[in-house]
């Protein structure tokens, strides 16, 4: 019957298998009839765009093209939008804008980017700045120990933790003290020694002791009832710390025989020269201190836990063999004190007791001691004892049951040690034979054969230790022990151990989660190039690291904790660029992405501190060069999450470093002893003429002359501009100050433009171009247009002055440690100098040695900067409406001045973008655009916004090969500059993927790429070069998709868009990640569904990828996918076939050349 059941299925698979291969093969006869038909309309379709036959002068005349297009491609309402265009439209929600610090170069793995999404929305929700002042965490520069937000409460002030070391060295000091009295207090009591600190020492040495120690003791315990008072306590393995719960505790226990036994004492030591009745009965009292014994109970706990940590069974046995003899020596003792006081009660009685049939009465107390003792121990069978002594004999039978009973129960005690430890030890020795058995059966060599076995005695060895009844352990308190065995070393770590100290349980949840693998001698933790999945610790063991392309020896390492491949928890995909081997056998422990994730789940703050500490760590990673050596590669790993802690916002606000405080900071000292004025001529080098001779310490002004026309090579300048420019030096600088990697960048680029821009106004071209390629330099004729330009704008010294001030200082705005000192809405970098600039003029003392005109046309720059970047217009990102919003700005301000100014200062901005003593940005691709673009802006003040942008945007496609003749060639010339199209190549696949869009694509993305926010609303995508970028990259997105899925965006961005903005930004942010990380195409060309379009306050919208996106990105090609994404290219190409046989409608496309 099985069989026949297994028939009809293979059958029943055949049949559903044959009828998916019929549906396919309809699709792709399907396809290929739509491709046919789109092929004979696309060129009746393209046939309605005119030819262009306007001039191409330097700015070109004002026409209008018309292009043709259906009617569908007018204003975007609810019934045109396709359905991705629709969703996402109608997920569109107002709420505040957000300065994002994600990267969007990086390629986080999915399960970060699902977590920062829902941490995103959970923050929102909170409040950041509610959570931060709900917390009680020192803001200073040392790191101290902070406990959970309830102590903050002055309920829980000057509480002491239970295994505080203050209280456990406490009671070990009482512990040492009931000891004692244990001993002292029945001798005292059995032979009639005062024991009181107010009685006169009559006898030696031993008797002044005894009085200094009783002395002691009624200072000690009036403070150890203060000290429980102030004690927390754990209930059910929770800590109890409010004062009110610990008094209550308290009172009901231990309370009333402490207070008792000190007022005992007191009363004691009041009538110790008294030897009537009630001095003799407070003695007695005194023996019940005895009971104190109880508290010792604490100690021995703490102890046999120390014990059984080390997991030595000798030791083990050992503490428990030596509790039973104590403790029997203890019960002995004492009985021995009272067997003798009861002998010496009935001798006193005029009767003969024990100690006279002994005959020890008149001997030395330590004889009668010893008698006493031995009759405990060893009860002569029958006792010899008075017949008629009663007392003897009822006291006789009560001291031989509690022998019996102590003794016994010490004898278990051992015996039940000891089964358990054979126990143990037989469950190992059965494991060992079994492996024995199979080593021996499976005919393994001697050789390999004792290494499975002498591993074997290894993991035993720890499994023995590691290994519990986890039902014993609520997960609180597993946590609890895996932060106690694993919390110091982890903290060694940067971000660990900033969440140790602002998220104390999530540490500890990471602590728990952490997995522990064993290695024997020779084995790979990791080898080079193979796929990082996890971050390693080492923990026990010795180690070699090694690059198995180097020559290199090994770094070799033991019993040290290091961290390795923190990579893997971030990235989506990572490789080992080492190898990290056992020498001996050793034990690792392992945390991946997803457990990490799993813990952060549930606190959406820490998820937050993670997710930017991820974004920031894999930056630099990316950022550091290949070392030689391992020793290097380990050092720069760790300089990558120091730094990459150190910039953490939630580091920032909890440690704050005194240099970095903005209010405090004054660099004028670093002027002193610099020549701060110079003459008042008009040019250059009527002021240079008038210096005498170089100061050893000029000021800025002084420098400005001396660099220009000294002879001086310019490699010498650097030492003396950071010397002059404080705000450069490189020690106590604003950079150096701020930043937070070994190289600083930003002061690099600062250093790097101001070079170029000596080099340029020097005329000195070797200088400009030394750490270019050779053969991509600069040429001679891009030299002389960068040399007209300077020419034109003609500065005189105090022009160069200010222009070298902002580009020394502009680079600050980029440091999280400083912009966050600054209001929420001055934390964008050219919003933060210039806040700076008029707020804190201390941090810039260079601004004295300007004038306040020029004070005020720096100041115009970096506004200028807020609202039009130049970057974008070269790689065609900005629309004529920002070139338009520059225009009334600069006629509304200083006018050609302030363009002229500009324009020095973006020659020596752009030329020091790269960096290099020189300028490695201006080679000779980058130098077209930036000379055609500082070009065109040199006309700003001569001719409108409009003709000036499509006249660089033409001449920028004159430069690739594409002569624009109709408007969808401007709008393909504009995409290539988006593109960062540089090649023929780049072109071809640019026209190749651009041919492949439907009919209705290509109007919708030419009417966008056209709309100039003038007369037409225009959309301005942030991170569109970045998206495209990784689109080219990505073979399961293609340019082509991505262009695609571009006009669904546009659609809804329009249709959600405020009616009273000409102009609005999107931002890409989010979807430029996205871009690069999914890995199914099907997945891509749906994502808008699962999106979410957040309009911000203003003309701001941001894309949200969202986690539903996030979760999908490593979604595998199955049959399915691949047959939705057929029939929804069909349906796509269906409806642009469709809307393609209406009649178009032409519509005017104002290009206003």
């Amino acid at each position: 019957m099985q069989t026949s059941v297994t028939h009809r299925l293979r059958e029943l698979d055949d049949a559903l298998q044959g009828a998916f291969a019929g549906i396919q093969e309809q699709v792709k006869h399907l396809r290929e009839a739509v491709e046919d038909l789109e092929d004979r309309s696309r060129t009746k379709s393209e046939d309605g765009l005119e030819a262009f036959t306007g001039q191409q002068s330097w700015v070109l005349k004002e026409e209008t093209w018309v292009m043709n297009e259906s009617p569908s491609m007018g204003d975007e309402d609810a019934n045109t939008l396709s359905p991705a265009a629709l969703s996402l439209q109608r997920s569109a929600t107002s709420q505040l804008e957000r300065d994002s610090t994600r990267h969007s170069h990086l390629r986080l793995n999915s399960h970060l980017m699902e977590l920062s999404m829902k941490a995103e929305e959970a923050v929102e929700a909170i409040g950041k700045g509610r959570w931060t002042s709900s917390r009680d965490i020192p803001k200073t520069a040392t790191r101290s120990r902070t406990f959970s937000a309830d102590i903050s409460d002055p309920a829980y002030c000057r509480v002491l933790l239970p295994d505080d070391k203050f209280r456990l060295a406490w009671d070990t000091a009482i512990s040492f003290v009931i000891g004692f009295e244990i001993c002292i207090l029945p001798l005292c009591t059995a032979w009639s020694v005062t024991f009181s600190p107010g009685h006169a020492a009559d006898a030696g040495s031993m008797a002044a002791f005894l009085q200094v120690f009783s002395a002691s003791t009624l200072i000690l315990w009036p403070l150890d009832i203060i000290l429980d008072f102030n004690t927390g306590f754990y209930r059910k393995g929770h800590l109890r710390l409010k004062k009110s719960e610990i008094a209550m505790r308290y009172l009901t226990t231990w309370f009333a025989f402490d207070i008792t036994m000190v007022a005992l004492d007191v009363a004691a030591c009041i009538t110790s020269e008294r030897n009537d009745s009630l001095s003799q009965t407070l003695r007695m009292l005194q023996m019940l201190r005895v009971l104190r014994i109880l508290k010792i109970g604490k100690i021995s706990v703490i102890l046999e836990n120390l014990v059984i940590a080390t997991g030595n069974y000798s030791l083990i046995l050992t503490l428990t063999v030596g509790r039973v003899v104590v403790s029997i020596a203890a019960v002995a003792h004492i009985l021995a004190c009272i067997w003798y006081a009861l002998g010496q009660s009935v001798s006193n009685s005029s009767e003969r007791s024990w100690l006279d049939l002994a005959g020890i009465a008149s001997l030395p107390p330590a004889d009668q001691y010893v008698h006493a003792v031995a009759w405990i121990l060893l009860m002569p069978n029958p006792p010899v004892l008075e017949p008629d002594s009663t007392m003897e004999h009822y006291a006789c039978v009560l001291l031989f049951i509690t022998v019996v009973l102590v003794i016994g129960s010490a004898l278990s005690i051992v015996t039940g040690t000891l089964n358990e430890i054979r126990q143990v030890s037989s469950e190992n020795s059965r494991r060992r034979r079994q492996l024995r058995i199979y080593l021996q059966t499976k005919g393994v060599p001697t050789g390999m054969t004792m290494r499975v076995m002498s591993y074997a005695d290894y993991k035993l060895g720890w499994h023995s230790q590691l290994n519990f009844d986890a039902s014993l352990v609520s997960p609180r308190l597993e946590k609890e022990l895996a932060f106690l065995q694993l919390g110091g070393q982890l903290q060694q770590h940067p971000v660990l151990d900033l969440a140790a100290h602002v998220f104390p349980e999530v540490f500890k949840d990471i602590c728990r989660v952490l997995e522990r693998i064993f290695f024997c001698e020779a084995e790979f933790v990791f080898s080079a190039g193979a796929f990082a999945e996890n971050m390693y610790l080492t923990w026990a063991g010795k180690f070699a690291v090694n690059i198995s392309n180097n020559n290199a020896s090994p770094y070799v390492f033991a019993d040290e904790f290091r961290y390795f491949a923190e990579v893997a928890l971030y990235v989506e995909a990572a490789m080992h660029g080492y190898s990290l081997q056992t020498i001996s056998f050793a034990d690792v422990y392992a945390l991946s992405s997803k457990s990490l994730c799993t813990i952060l789940t549930n606190s959406p703050m820490c998820a937050t501190m993670f997710v930017e500490y991820a974004l920031e760590f894999v930056a630099r990673h990316n950022s550091v060069e290949d070392a030689g050596y391992i020793e290097e590669i380990l050092e720069q790993e760790g300089i990558c999450a120091e730094h990459a802690c150190h910039a953490n916002s939630f580091y920032l606000e909890i440690y704050v470093d005194s240099r970095k405080v903005l209010r405090n900071l004054d660099l004028s000292y670093l002027q002193d002893g610099l020549e701060m004025k110079v003459s008042g001529a008009k040019t250059l080098k009527d002021e240079y003429m008038d210096i005498i001779g170089p100061s050893p310490a000029m000021g800025p002004a002084a420098l400005v002359n001396h660099i220009l026309f000294h002879e001086e090579p310019i490699d010498g300048v650097l030492a003396k501009l950071q010397r002059s420019f404080v705000e450069l030096d490189p020690d106590d600088g604003l950079h150096a100050r701020f930043a937070n990697v070994q190289a600083n960048s930003e002061q690099e680029r600062a250093e790097s433009a101001i070079i170029s821009l000596v080099a340029l106004v020097r005329g000195d071209f070797e200088s400009y171009i030394a750490p270019q390629d050779p053969q991509n330099r600069l040429e001679e004729s891009q030299w002389q247009h960068l040399q007209g330009l300077l020419t034109w704008a003609n500065p005189d010294a105090e022009q160069l002055l200010g222009v070298i001030f902002l580009l020394a200082v502009r680079g600050i705005g980029k440091y999280k440690a400083l912009t966050r000192q600054l209001p929420t809405n001055y934390q964008r970098p050219e919003h933060a100098v210039r806040y700076i600039l008029n707020h804190y003029p201390n941090c810039m003392p260079s601004i004295d040695s300007m004038s306040m005109q020029m004070l005020q046309m720096a100041n115009n720059v970096l506004e200028i900067q807020e609202f039009f970047n130049f970057a974008q217009m070269i790689q065609g990102e900005n629309v004529p409406e920002n070139l338009d919003r520059l225009q009334r700005f600069m006629q509304a301000r200083q006018g050609e001045g302030l363009l002229k100014f500009y324009i020095l200062f973006q020659l020596g901005f752009m030329s020091g973008l790269a960096g290099g003593h020189g300028s490695k940005f201006m080679t000779v691709h980058n130098a077209k655009s930036t000379i055609l673009g500082l070009s065109i802006l040199r006309r700003a003040h001569e001719a409108p916004a409009t003709p000036l942008y499509w006249t660089y945007i033409h001449h920028r496609g004159v430069q690739l090969g594409i002569t624009p003749s109709k408007p969808a060639d401007l709008a393909l010339i504009r995409l290539a500059c988006l593109l960062r199209a540089r090649t023929p190549k780049d072109i071809e696949d640019l026209d190749t993927a651009w041919s492949g869009l439907g009919s209705n694509d290509r109007l919708a993305l030419t009417k966008h790429f056209l709309a100039d926010g003038l007369t037409q609303k225009a959309l301005v995508f942030e991170f569109l070069p970045l998206c495209l970028e990784h689109a080219k990259a990505n073979p399961f997105v293609t340019i082509r998709t991505f262009l695609e899925v571009l006009v669904d965006l546009i659609q809804a961005a329009k249709g959600a868009a405020p009616k009273k903005f000409m102009t609005f930004a999107v931002d890409l942010n989010d979807f430029s990640a996205f871009v690069l990380t999914v890995q199914n195409s099907y997945i891509f060309q749906t994502c808008l569904t699962r999106a979410k379009l957040r309009v911000a306050v203003g003309n701001r919208f941001s894309l949200e990828v969202t986690q539903d996106n996030w979760r999908r990105v490593t979604e595998s090609q199955s049959d399915m996918i691949n047959l939705a994404s057929a029939i929804r290219e069909l349906t796509r190409r269906q409806g642009a076939k469709t809307s393609g046989q209406a009649a178009p409608a032409q519509t005017f496309v104002h290009c206003h050349f």
